[in-house]
């Protein structure tokens, strides 16, 4: 298995916004995590009784450690209602940031910088790729930048749930 989990995205900017409250949320669900979410919407509306089902991720900036509770009630009459809420935000204490990194190091065989969706770390490719933290890069990504997500992340916040 590779260092990074699911498909590739393509930057925010280049997909077409999708309409608030009118587009199918599993449509902007990164690949292997598409099941996962599935199944967690499933529960949230199962049998046809509420049944709030939660998840917890981590969103940070370059300068705030981050991580939310999202919380998914299905609504009696179709649909659902999301609430992500706070359960930390401080400032980065454990990651070593790398000051002044070259994108080329960085870059991939196949011409991308791959980020982390949750922890936000930038893959630097090799026999066995390391993930570093480039605060500059969570504010103003390289071009040729892709979202995926770091092994680290995939187990800690999906689990054998989304295997």
């Amino acid at each position: 298995m590779g260092p990074v989990r699911g498909r590739q995205r393509r930057r925010a900017g280049d997909s077409p916004p999708l309409e608030p409250g009118r587009a199918p949320y599993l449509e902007a669900i990164n690949g292997e995590l598409e099941p996962y979410y599935r199944d967690l919407l499933g529960q949230a509306h199962w049998g046809g009784t509420l049944n709030p089902m939660s998840h917890v991720y981590e969103c940070s900036s370059s300068t705030t450690y981050r991580r939310f509770q999202m919380t998914i009630f299905g609504l009696s009459e179709g649909g659902f209602l999301v609430i992500n809420s706070v359960l930390a935000d401080r400032p980065h204490a454990d990651r070593q940031p790398v000051s002044g990194a070259c994108v080329v190091e960085y870059t991939s065989a196949g011409g991308v910088v791959l980020q982390c969706d949750h922890c936000r770390q930038v893959a630097r490719p090799g026999e066995e790729p390391r993930w570093d933290w480039i605060p500059e890069w969570v504010d103003q990504a390289p071009p040729n930048a892709a979202h995926a997500m770091c092994e680290p992340c995939f187990g800690h916040y999906f689990g054998a749930e989304a295997a």
